[in-house]
């Protein structure tokens, strides 16, 4: 389904058509307060450090669902190996990388209550785990299902006010490669996706995804202003699918997912058909602790049989899904009992490990790429997208 046009003072705002990215409009937009905890959607700065208010080197690691209990020592182990590896990773590439993109679930298991915990929980789960030289990039930062289940407005001013995290419910940000390729990253609150959906949207007598309860979401009102805002923004001058440019988007809730708690039915109505229909590279998500790489061939046009795959600009399956959930948090072997693993019906696995981990994205004006890493810094698979 479309998602429904909505007036309100919440609406997209155009973002100035530049490829570089002002530290001075970031601090312009972090101070902007509205009724729902967040956002504006505009352009996002690249950190605050002198000379990073560009992204040039065409490189960022994803991790998600690592935000353990400090007494969960085993989960804390497992947390700690996770952040040595990506250090090494970036040490291997000279610490070219422009950012951390991490997909939620930085709080386990309810989010944080206010300020205060959220500053303790933080230096135990972030400062006292992540080398200086991790912490010293910039990240960007999404809500997980177990964040929502806090005071999401503490944790997007805590976001706000601590230096080098970046986090609304809604933001673009446009990364550039040596060679002049450009990317752009849009991130989205799948929270309110999933659990701020119409009840009259219900795809079945189940009214609302079995992780809805007791979320908080942005409601109906904020479910239509971020559907809307996506779908403007692809259509607009991210110029999605034109040669040298990528387009990803970014949420905790996976599409598709063959672990954990599987497919998600309210991203397959309503997320996936903006996706597709704007010619996005990829998804990128947590929520399952595993690590994967999906793609589902597409049907040339609705009617034909399931199976033939369709070859828009030379592409099969254009659109690729990459579960990046093995932050540190217990894994997720296989589906859970209560998981629609039917919804999965047509998606091929290129790879899936329930292994704890990390992923690293690397582009061109020619390929994207996605190198999957073990908590030792391993490489485990790599899926290229030309």
């Amino acid at each position: 389904m479309a998602f429904p046009s909505c007036l309100s003072r919440h609406g997209p705002r155009r973002s100035r058509q530049r490829t570089v990215v002002l530290v001075s409009v970031a601090m312009t937009l972090a101070l902007v307060a509205l009724s729902y905890p967040g956002g504006s959607g505009d352009l996002l700065r690249a950190g605050s450090a002198p000379g990073q208010d560009l992204f040039t080197h065409g490189r960022m690691l994803v991790l998600g669902d690592w935000g353990v209990p400090p007494t969960r020592r085993d989960l804390v182990q497992a947390q700690e190996r996770v952040a040595a590896g990506m250090h090494r990773v970036a040490l291997r590439k000279s610490l070219a990388v422009d950012l951390v993109l991490s997909v939620g679930d930085q709080a386990y298991p309810r989010g944080v209550k206010s300020l205060r915990e959220a500053a303790a929980r933080f230096h135990q789960s972030f400062s006292r785990v992540y080398h200086r030289d991790l912490r010293a990039l910039p990240w960007f930062l999404t809500l997980g299902n177990h964040d929502c289940a806090g005071n999401t407005r503490a944790a997007y001013d805590y976001a706000r006010r601590r230096s080098g995290w970046s986090m609304e419910p809604n933001y673009k940000l446009e990364l550039q490669s040596p060679d002049g390729g450009v990317l752009t990253l849009f991130v989205v609150d799948t929270c309110t996706l999933v659990c701020g959906r119409p009840q009259s949207e219900a795809r079945s007598s189940r009214a609302q995804n079995f992780r809805c309860e007791g979320l908080h979401s942005g409601g109906v009102e904020e479910w239509r202003r971020l559907g809307n805002w996506l779908e403007s923004e692809l259509g607009g001058d991210a110029q999605c699918g034109v040669p040298g440019r990528w387009c990803v988007v970014a949420g905790h809730w996976p599409i598709f997912s063959l672990g954990g708690n599987g497919p998600t039915a309210e991203l397959i109505s309503d997320l996936l058909p903006i996706l597709e229909r704007h010619h996005v590279a990829a998804y990128i998500s947590g929520h399952d602790h595993t690590l994967q790489s999906l793609h589902r061939p597409v049907p040339h046009s609705r009617g034909e049989p399931e199976g033939q795959e369709s070859v828009e600009n030379g592409k099969e399956g254009h659109l690729r899904f990459f579960v990046s959930g093995g932050g540190g948090y217990e894994l997720h072997p296989s589906l859970k009992p209560e998981a629609d693993g039917a919804l999965n019906r047509g998606v091929v696995a290129d790879f899936h490990q329930a292994t704890h981990g990390f992923l690293e994205m690397t582009f061109d004006r020619s390929h994207l790429v996605v190198n999957f890493y073990d908590a030792d810094g391993t490489e485990l698979h790599t899926t290229e997208i030309p």
